[in-house]
């Protein structure tokens, strides 16, 4: 008996280069430059907004657009900066339920801390610069570091027992 041979087929995949105007998942960040398949980038990515075909006039126009973008950001990351060394002295008071010996019945977060700075002294930091190794879960005076880049910062938290 004679084993037939596999026929493999090997389809050509046809792609289109695409200058995404958004973040996609698994494809790629705002204003790169990929390689996409042609039905993706024409029924997907291009009908939603998410990306334009890279011709050199709109890589000319994403340049620009991507050194504004960068210059935005480089100057609201220096604003938050200037901000940390606003907060060095900075007390703010949580309100939490808690028991008898002190204990919180759900932790406090960065996304609370970040609330109650935001509340007291009006600075608007991001939940990613606030450093907690773990929940704060006790009540009392803590003392929480924030850093965003490389500046570092400081600030006190109080936590109370709620009546």
């Amino acid at each position: 008996m004679q084993l037939a041979k596999q026929v493999c087929f090997h389809y050509d995949v046809w792609t289109m280069k695409v200058i995404l105007l958004d973040n996609v998942k698994k494809v790629g960040r705002k204003f790169d430059a990929v390689d996409v398949a042609n039905g993706y980038g024409m029924n997907f990515l291009i009908p939603r907004g998410l990306a334009r075909v890279a011709t050199p006039e709109a890589e000319q126009v994403i340049a620009k657009e991507r050194a504004k973008h960068r210059a935005l950001e480089a100057a609201h990351h220096e604003l938050l900066a200037q901000s940390l060394s606003e907060l060095k002295n900075t007390r703010v008071e949580i309100s939490a339920p808690a028991n008898e010996q002190g204990h919180l019945f759900a932790g406090i977060h960065q996304k609370e801390i970040a609330e109650a700075i935001e509340r007291v002294a009006r600075i608007a930091l991001p939940h990613d610069a606030i450093i907690l190794s773990e929940p704060i879960k006790e009540v009392g005076e803590h003392v929480v570091h924030l850093a965003i880049g490389e500046e570092k910062g400081v600030v006190t938290v109080v936590v109370l027992a709620e009546a």
